[in-house]
């Protein structure tokens, strides 16, 4: 192959590593260090040493300039499903600089069969696909270049899928080397590879194994590994994350396991090592992480130690056993789930739950019913993820879409989008809207109710409301469908407006999709903030203009809900008290712009019921007459989270206010949750 005679005229190997993000908006997004080709950077510069030139790069534009200067010998990127479109231009624009640059790309987004590897390989200007971990077949592809061996004549590189010279059809050739020592990967942390990163105020993340050993149709993550699991050791684990304490810049630490305590008596260890440093030094603020399916006792263990940092996450998805036998998924038992929560109310370790919709089988009644079970569990943070099909995963095939009549359309991901060299890139997402048993009425119906349950319920903007008229023996599933049911006035006119956003914001067909947001006006558009999630966006502008008027609109919802439950007590007083509890708990735009001006917020109020201790609210409490404890509440902010909530205001500084506040409330990768509401003691 001529492609492979791409030997520089120097003694060294240039090579160009790439993990793109889009940074066409101009502010500082949730973006982490590429940790994918730093350890395959890492890895063939302790094999090749003084042989090659690694360069990485995570933003486009210090690519293009870098290529522009000078031309490197390979060019490799990384491909997700918000970096695939980038990925494949950067490929066509470096064939562009030079036809002779051999190029390749991994990660899991992307359909392993011939058929599809054949059609990608020819019109992609990829010369090499990288299966699964990267850095031993990347390390061969590099040994053929430098000693300008051509792979076909020796029965292919090893991980890699390529096109046969003759036939003009791809082939994979398997590895038959395993990395399985994870150490023998030299750390890029050690040897300061990331060190550039961390200066640009990237965020730290690490891992500690790689594999899952789990099934699921929907997901690409167990395919794109392999079922096996490899672990780094203890001592490395804990080097990597001293030394993300040291030179990183950011308060968040993310570990990039598929399941972290699945291995729970190794997690326990780490996650003591964290606890730490936390409190030691107060780092990390917030750690990120991907909880394992199943809860032993350790597991619970880990949950306890990690507790001010993180909260304790079981990603169900469903809670219909034929779905999850159509999704090959094994959860925990409802009476896991019960011994679980329990554990976590008595330690005061915040729980998070995770369903998706709308899943193969799953119907509205199914959902509804897996959600009410969270809510009457006490589950702090529920959370519906919108079904999309992933590249690789089961689901995405021809015989799962029609079994189960998959209907979808396209979306656009935000901020993942930009122009580069005059030409705009898009990235999408095909989401599954209507399937046979779960309709798009249906659907549309989920997302405003996600939105809603997401604000005023994981944000606890007005959670206390939903508490009190579940003592009295209403589910707040039922509160959160009649309030949508019974809608008007403003609120209505919020909740019509959601509902066209939701449906203008999906697309029939990628072309449609991409034609649409392609033009110059729509670009601009996009770049000032324009396209955006919908519960976060509905979210900030309820903090702006809505704040009081969908706080009234609670209030009547509850006290009618009271009436036609037939419930004889008068509660109207301690619901009216509760309202002012939660006006006054959650900060206003108000509030910030007081906080951004220096100004010292104290607010003191007299209410007669305690809401700092719900679980005294009940049904003895809220029905006695003429209460009259009249409690004293101090509402105030703390200096760490002032400057907080200012770091990641100032991190968007220059976009519209609605954006900033959109950041702000980010459900997983924004700021602290307790940092949007106030600090409440009695006095």
């Amino acid at each position: 192959m001529e492609k492979m005679n791409a030997l520089a005229n120097t003694n060294q190997l240039i090579i160009y590593l790439i993990d793109p993000v889009h940074n066409y908006i101009s502010s500082r997004d949730i973006w982490t260090i590429p940790l994918n080709i730093l350890t395959i950077g890492s890895y063939i510069k302790a094999a090749f040493n003084d042989k090659i030139n690694v360069k990485m790069f995570k933003f486009p534009d210090e690519f293009f300039k870098a290529i522009n200067n000078e031309s490197p010998n390979i060019v490799a990127v990384s491909n997700y499903i918000w970096n695939y479109e980038l990925s494949t231009y950067l490929l066509r624009y470096s064939k562009k600089i030079d036809p002779k640059i051999v190029t390749a790309m991994g990660g899991p987004n992307v359909n392993q069969t011939q058929e599809w590897m054949s059609s990608f390989l020819r019109d992609s200007y990829c010369d090499f696909y990288i299966s699964g971990s990267g850095e031993y077949p990347f390390k061969c592809l590099v040994d053929c270049v430098i000693n300008n061996r051509k792979p076909i004549e020796n029965d292919g590189i090893q991980g890699c899928w390529q096109l046969d010279g003759h036939t003009k059809n791809a082939f994979y050739t398997p590895t038959r080397y395993t990395i399985e020592d994870l150490d023998d990967i030299p750390s890029p942390f050690k040897n300061t590879m990331v060190d550039e990163f961390f200066q640009k105020g990237l965020m730290p993340m690490i891992e500690t194994l790689r594999g899952c050993p789990f099934r699921c149709t929907y997901c690409n993550w167990g395919d794109a590994t392999q079922k096996k699991i490899h672990t780094y050791s203890i001592k490395r684990v804990k080097e990597d994350i001293d030394y993300c304490r040291n030179y990183s810049k950011d308060e968040r630490l993310m570990i990039d396991d598929a399941n972290f305590g699945l291995f729970a008596d190794r997690d326990l260890v780490i996650a003591k090592y964290i606890k730490e440093l936390r409190t030691e030094y107060n780092w990390p603020g917030k750690l990120i992480l991907t909880w394992g399916q199943s809860k032993s006792d350790t597991g619970l263990q880990i949950a306890k130690t990690l507790k001010d940092l993180c909260m304790m996450t079981q990603s169900s998805q469903s809670m219909d056993s034929e779905v999850l036998k159509n999704i090959k998924r094994h959860n925990i038992t409802k009476n896991d789930w019960k011994k679980t929560l329990d554990y976590c109310k008595k330690h005061k370790i915040e729980t998070y739950a995770e369903l998706m919709v709308p899943l193969p089988g799953e119907t509205l009644s199914s959902y509804i019913n897996a959600v009410r079970f969270f809510f009457e569990q006490g589950v702090d943070f529920i959370n519906t993820n919108p079904l999309m099909l992933l590249k690789g995963a089961e689901m995405n095939t021809v015989h799962e879409r029609n079994k189960f009549k998959m209907k979808t359309k396209w979306r656009l991901l935000e901020n993942c989008y930009g122009i580069y060299d005059k030409h705009p890139v898009i990235e999408y997402q095909e989401m599954v809207v209507e399937t046979n048993t779960f309709s798009y009425d249906d659907y549309l119906f989920c997302r405003i109710l996600s939105w809603l349950i997401q604000m005023s319920w994981n944000l606890k903007r007005h959670d206390l409301i939903f508490r009190l008229v579940h003592l009295m023996g209403i589910n707040p599933v039922d509160f959160f469908t009649y309030i949508i049911q019974n809608a008007f006035g403003i609120v209505k006119d919020v909740f019509d407006s959601f509902l066209k956003d939701a449906k203008d914001e999906l697309f029939d067909t990628k072309e449609d999709l991409m034609l649409n947001y392609s033009s110059p006006n729509q670009m601009e558009f996009l770049k000032n903030g324009g396209f955006r999630k919908l519960n976060t966006h509905y979210s900030s502008l309820v903090s702006i203009q809505y704040h009081n008027e969908f706080i009234d609109y609670y209030e009547s919802i509850a006290h009618k809900l009271i009436e036609d439950f037939k419930i004889k007590k008068d509660c109207k007083d301690l619901i009216h008290e509760c309202r002012i509890f939660m006006e006054e708990r959650f900060l206003t735009n108000i509030d910030l712009e007081n906080i951004e001006q220096g100004k010292i917020i104290n607010k003191k109020i007299r209410l007669r019921y305690d809401f700092l201790n719900m679980a005294k609210l009940d049904k003895e409490y809220f029905c006695k007459n003429n209460q009259s404890e009249n409690i004293l509440y101090h509402f105030y902010i703390e200096e760490e989270q002032k400057s907080g909530l200012l770091t990641h205001l100032k991190s968007f500084s220059g976009m519209t206010r609605e954006y900033q506040l959109r950041k702000l409330q980010e459900p997983y990768h924004g700021i602290h949750k307790k940092h949007l509401l106030f600090n409440v003691k009695q006095i």
